[in-house]
């Protein structure tokens, strides 16, 4: 059993493991980088560097985040970097029998959902942060953080 963090994007509830994630944070939505793709939110100060911070709603859903009271910042580790994933609710702490080795989406546009849990009647994504981003996305992001 493997421990996930569940929060909520777009009304969709997506499991993030718990080893990748190294705090939450109140929601910010950073200083804004021109000509960036939509999803990324702008810059944020993190203990003394600065992390891009990721609309989930927007990279995932196509559609903004709503900033609400609830809203949070996951700041995770991606590429050996520290990135803020935006959503609109941190919800609980949950294990979970991972078969990794069983995908069950390999499309190369979803291959960062690793597979899916069921959580009473909900089904639930599990994410993987390390393949959110094509490699010009992370191109994108290694260059706005390097700026």
């Amino acid at each position: 059993m493997e421990q996930f963090i569940l929060f909520m994007s777009n009304n969709q509830k997506i499991a993030l493991p718990i080893h990748v994630v190294e705090r939450i944070i109140e929601f910010d939505k950073g200083i804004a980088m021109p000509d960036t793709s939509d999803y990324l939110m702008g810059l944020h100060r993190y203990n003394e560097e600065n992390i891009v911070l990721i609309d989930m709603n927007s990279r995932l859903f196509n559609k903004t985040i709503e900033a609400t009271e609830d809203s949070k910042i996951i700041v995770v580790d991606w590429k050996d970097k520290k990135i803020g994933l935006a959503v609109d609710q941190v919800t609980t702490v949950q294990k979970f029998e991972s078969g990794q080795d069983k995908k069950q989406m390999d499309d190369n546009k979803t291959k960062y959902i690793v597979e899916t849990f069921q959580l009473q009647e909900e089904i639930v994504l599990h994410l993987d942060v390390e393949n959110l981003f094509s490699e010009e996305a992370s191109r994108e992001i290694i260059t706005v953080l390097e700026k």
